[in-house]
């Protein structure tokens, strides 16, 4: 009777173990994913922000070539005209600028 006792005992702690390791294992693998989600998110938003740089370069580059009164084209592109090079610039900086949609702010009538 002890000696079947003592085996239930024992096989209740060892599923104890077995249950807080089992647990423990899945807190790690949760805060694994958790780590992996938020690096894809760092990434895609650096990503982001080096292109939403990068055209706004370019706009504002487009702005300052608009008003200069010289301007060297680059040969070997075949660009034909300064409103050619605009255009596409223009279009690529469109391209690459992440989609940002800013709301309206609206004033509300306090009475």
């Amino acid at each position: 009777m002890r000696a079947a006792e003592a085996v239930k005992v024992e096989r209740a702690g060892r599923e104890e173990l077995q249950r807080k390791w089992e647990d423990e294992e899945r807190r790690r693998e949760q805060e694994r994913h958790q780590r992996r989600r938020e690096e894809r998110r760092a990434t895609a938003l650096n990503e982001q922000l080096l292109r939403w740089r990068q055209a706004r370069d370019i706009v504002e580059y487009l702005s300052v070539l608009r008003t200069a009164s010289s301007i060297q084209l680059p040969e070997d592109l075949e660009i034909l005209s300064l409103q050619e090079w605009v255009d596409g610039a223009t279009q690529y900086a469109a391209r690459i600028s992440p989609r940002i949609a800013v709301p309206h702010q609206t004033t509300h009538d306090t009475d």
